[in-house]
């Protein structure tokens, strides 16, 4: 059996032989796509993957200039991004080799090298960078994570479960690594690998399908069952929602290294693009347009191979009122336990209201009538 974390957001994450069409409430977009975007550690940059080229591969977004500079030429493709602390390295996957391996180049793009021999489905890279967690398929139906110490020492299981686990994040200190396993969030000690806790248990059938660890604690997360952004509180009590889209979905969000921005893919049926929010709700702005980037392309006559540096006006903050049509928070200093799974409450008012028919059939009625006939015969 497939990992159903993993089934549930394939169209999410990156499909190194060609990325999904997003699925939007208006419409499918077949369009290009931003997937996967990456925070710098200083903060100035975003790496991302997408198909704007022709095939799925790495860019990064200059935050001060709205420049787009394309960093591998992957025929087969190339996606996954993430950086090492000290911002030197971007650690990538590819399937150039047959299938998906773990790769890592120098920020600029050059000096790409193989980095583990396995197929490897995810991975999380520690932020002291002597290790990183990788997802592998050890067995049929499951992947599992496996942590590789890059000094040289053995090769460790952080998770074994017969159910699968999937998309590592690391703790700010390299102590902790918090994962999904069967649509739930699950924290290990990385250095012990024991204190394995459950951190958020979703209602049956509903799955966390995407989420990203912050410094302060908090995790920005997707879940199957509501469209938007929403927060976890750092002991993992509350859920409290963030931010909502009035048309789209809002999927793969990651943390700015302050932790006091969040970027993501907003999905509609007209583009699938990068945005920015802070942390309060405020200051929302598109940071690309993909589709005007794609038409200079063609119409320049671009290869992928050039990887010339791209500028599109279009990708500054947009100047258009974002109330109108884009996410808007919701009061994301309020807390908002999760609902209830809503189909058991109304089975359950349903059985009552049964219940309470039955009870005025059976003795309210009959009652009411022997008291009128008592009443007329008096």
């Amino acid at each position: 059996m497939k990992n159903i974390f993993l089934a549930l957001i394939a169209s999410v994450t990156i499909s190194i032989a060609g990325s999904p069409a997003f699925a939007s409430s208006s419409g499918e977009y077949d369009g290009p796509n931003a997937f996967d975007p990456s925070w710098s550690p200083d903060g100035g940059k975003i790496a991302f993957s997408s198909e704007v080229s022709g095939t799925e591969n790495i860019w990064v977004l200059d935050l001060q200039t709205s420049q787009l500079n394309q960093l591998t030429d992957d025929p087969v493709g190339a996606g996954d991004p993430a950086w090492t602390s000290d911002g030197q390295k971007i650690y990538f996957r590819s399937a150039r080799d047959g299938y998906p391996r773990l790769y890592s180049m120098n920020a600029n793009g050059t000096n790409e090298l193989p980095v583990s021999p396995r197929r490897v489905y995810g991975f999380a890279v520690a932020p002291n960078q002597q290790s990183i967690v990788i997802e592998v398929s050890e067995r049929i139906g499951a992947e599992n994570l496996i942590l590789i110490d890059l000094l040289g020492s053995p090769i460790h299981y952080v998770s074994n479960s017969e159910f699968g686990d999937c998309c590592p994040k690391w703790a700010p200190d390299s102590q902790m690594v918090q994962f999904g396993q069967a649509g739930n969030l699950w924290r290990v000690n990385a250095q012990t690998l024991q204190g394995l806790t459950q951190v958020l248990s979703m209602p049956a059938g509903k799955l966390v399908t995407k989420f990203d660890w912050a410094a302060n604690g908090w995790t920005v997360l997707t879940r199957s069952d509501m469209e938007g952004l929403f927060l976890l509180s750092p002991d993992g009590s509350t859920v409290q929602g963030f931010l909502a889209a009035k048309d789209g979905n809002l999927l793969e969000p990651n943390w700015s290294p302050d932790g006091n921005s969040v970027v993501f893919v907003y999905a509609r049926a007209t583009d699938a693009d990068l945005w920015r929010i802070n942390a309060d709700g405020t200051n929302l702005v598109r940071l690309t347009d993909l589709n005007a980037l794609a038409g200079m392309m063609a119409a320049a006559r671009l290869q992928p191979q050039s990887r010339v540096a791209h500028r599109v006006a279009a990708t500054s903050p947009s100047s258009e009122d974002p109330k109108t049509y884009v996410p808007a928070p919701l009061e994301p200093t309020v807390a908002r336990e999760m609902p209830p799974d809503l189909t058991l409450v109304l089975l359950f008012v349903a059985i009552l209201s049964l219940g309470v028919i039955w009870l005025l059939l059976r003795y309210w009625f009959p009652g009411r009538a022997r008291r009128l006939k008592l009443e007329t015969n008096a």
